[in-house]
């Protein structure tokens, strides 16, 4: 038994170990980030012109992509809301051809047909007119 309990002491030893030293660690690691950020602070100050000028042109850049990519997105979004339009009204189109078609209202094309033929039948008679009153006087 007395093996067992100095195996089990020697494993929390170790367990201890490891989280100390660890602990130890992240302790470190939080002094040297204090300690560095506060050199880093120390030079930001006194380059303070240079980098207040480094991020306004920084975000400038930012500013012109921003709307660039807006203009972008934009354009494209104009493209879609277009091409629906031009779909909705085709099938507009196509339902008023329809519904024309079945209470049988001529279309505008049919009117057009229509006077196409009126014309040339109109040159048609007075071609016949014409004929007709040449033999009628000869």
């Amino acid at each position: 038994m007395n093996v067992q309990i100095e195996v089990e002491q020697e494993r929390v030893k170790n367990a201890y170990e490891t989280v100390y030293n660890t602990a130890h660690k992240v302790v470190l690691a939080g002094l040297g980030l204090f300690s560095l950020a506060q050199e880093e602070l120390g030079d930001l100050f006194e380059r303070g012109e240079e980098f207040t000028n480094k991020l306004i042109e920084r975000g400038t850049d930012v500013e012109k992509d921003g709307r660039e990519m807006f203009n972008k997105m934009m354009k494209e979004q104009r493209k879609q809301v277009q091409k629906t339009v031009d779909k909705a009204e085709d099938r507009v189109g196509s339902y008023s051809e329809e519904i024309l078609n079945r209470f049988n209202v001529p279309t505008a094309g049919d009117i057009e047909d229509l006077s196409k033929k009126v014309a040339s039948l109109s040159r048609k008679v007075d071609r016949l007119r014409k004929a007709q009153e040449e033999e009628v006087v000869a």
